[in-house]
């Protein structure tokens, strides 16, 4: 798979879209590191061509108080950029898998894991992971990624081993951001009534847990790019992912 690839509910994909087939999502990644390989994937990390929605919801909660959820906290660029596997932090939390507390899960407790595991608008197919609530390194490694499909590039690709505990770069990243999001969606034949798009002013969950209180998110604004942590009790957008 590449980068762009469009990939379908019987687990294929291709470079242009196949009408005789159910697309569900767009290749991001394919560095084994972020696609998952320590649970037998490794080949493509695949994001959902539609953010969770619900009859009358389309954000979440991260979780229904600020307090601990028994991950690691990634409360750094350099930990934010090495979290990468969000199979495994939303596995962890889904079957009560926590390290330093037991937190019962379920749709209320934990709506954005809820919601991207039970995503309804795409069959994950055998071989696959199935859906998670990506990390922020899955995150990060997408949007480099998408960014170079784009023929651009992003801040945070000189961040990786940077100990700062935020990202926020002005410029144009969040457009920027956007603009590459957008267009690994369109480009390959997908018509805009299959997927939805991306537009500044918007928030996204990771499954990354900054700290006790707070859970890593993305904002994508007009003229700036943010990684920071956030009370888990506010109310973002979810974009589920997987691995094959």
């Amino acid at each position: 798979p590449l980068v762009g690839d469009i990939y379908y509910s019987d687990g294929s994909w291709s470079s242009t879209y196949d009408t005789n087939k159910t697309p569900i999502g767009v290749v991001v990644s394919t560095n084994p590191d972020y696609c998952e390989k320590g649970s037998g994937c490794g080949h493509g990390l695949v994001m959902a061509l539609k953010n969770c929605t619900s009859a009358t919801i389309s954000t979440y909660a991260w979780r229904d108080e600020d307090s601990d959820a028994g991950l690691d906290k990634i409360n750094t660029l350099k930990k934010m950029y090495n979290n990468k596997s969000g199979y495994l932090n939303t596995d962890t939390i889904v079957n009560n898998r926590t390290r330093t507390t037991m937190v019962t899960y379920s749709s209320t407790v934990f709506p954005a894991f809820y919601q991207a595991v039970n995503y309804s608008l795409g069959t994950a197919p055998k071989g696959s992971t199935g859906w998670f609530l990506p990390s922020m390194g899955q995150w990060w490694d997408a949007l480099e990624k998408v960014a170079a499909y784009n023929g651009t590039s992003l801040g945070i690709s000189s961040k990786h081993a940077d100990g700062s505990s935020y990202y926020y770069a002005g410029d144009g990243e969040g457009t920027t951001a956007v603009s590459a999001l957008n267009n690994v969606l369109s480009k390959n034949g997908l018509t805009n009534t299959l997927y939805d798009s991306f537009d500044v002013g918007m928030y996204f969950w990771t499954s990354s847990e900054y700290s006790i209180y707070s859970a890593c998110y993305l904002y994508f604004g007009s003229s700036n790019l943010v990684l920071n942590g956030y009370d888990k009790t506010n109310s973002y957008w979810v974009r589920p992912f997987l691995a094959f």
